[in-house]
């Protein structure tokens, strides 16, 4: 069954920049028990909910893709308990993949014959959710436990071709800009992912994380 979200569907060369290391970043917004998609897009005004989206995309190691989403907030009023998706999904469904969540590292691993990715993501409170899902899950009630509370439904692994999401907490300021990242390191060992993600978050300048 299709959940109650709304597909933002703009330029498909957008897709291709969000791609370039094999995993697709398709970030997302919940917000009063609602889902916001935001699908080959890199800017959308969000009229009911008086919040606009901005993505930006670095290339910040010839490894790694870090996504960035700002997020304004145009109302009077803060808007708490807002949510930031991060979607991960390997361009063509992959029969070969094994996806799982690391909660020694905190991370989720996309790992393929030929390939490991590393996904994680950060804002001023940090991951709260992540969780696996089989790739039929994609855009379905099935990734959620409560859709209206923005729980996601917590599966460790999966075999096969499947996503990834993860759910970062924000409270956004009236007239004010807050930010949430997810990136994606690709290699071919998982210990020098972890040693690069490591290396990541504890680089200051990497998570300029004012409101």
């Amino acid at each position: 069954m299709i959940t109650n979200s709304y597909y933002m569907l703009e330029d498909e060369v957008v897709k291709n920049t969000f791609s370039r290391n094999e995993i697709l970043t398709t970030p997302g917004i919940w917000i009063n028990g609602k889902t916001y998609w935001i699908q080959d897009s890199r800017e959308k005004l969000i009229a009911e909910e008086g919040i606009s989206v901005h993505i930006r995309e670095e290339a910040l190691h010839s490894k790694m893709k870090n996504l960035e989403v700002l997020v304004t907030n145009h109302n009077i009023t803060t808007r708490k308990k807002v949510k930031l998706l991060f979607m991960h999904q390997h361009i063509n469904a992959l029969k070969d993949q094994f996806t799982f969540v690391s909660p020694t590292e905190n991370v989720i691993f996309h790992l393929t014959n030929s390939c490991v990715y590393l996904v994680n993501a950060g804002s001023n409170d940090g991951v709260s959710q992540m969780t696996v899902h089989p790739y039929l899950s994609l855009y379905t009630e099935s990734i959620w436990s409560c859709m209206e509370k923005g729980s996601l439904k917590f599966q460790p692994m999966t075999k096969g071709s499947s996503i990834s999401i993860l759910s970062v907490d924000m409270e956004v300021s009236p007239k004010t800009t807050s930010k949430g990242y997810s990136w994606v390191i690709s290699g071919k060992k998982k210990e020098g992912l972890i040693r690069l993600n490591r290396a990541f978050l504890k680089n200051t300048l990497a998570f300029p994380f004012e409101k």
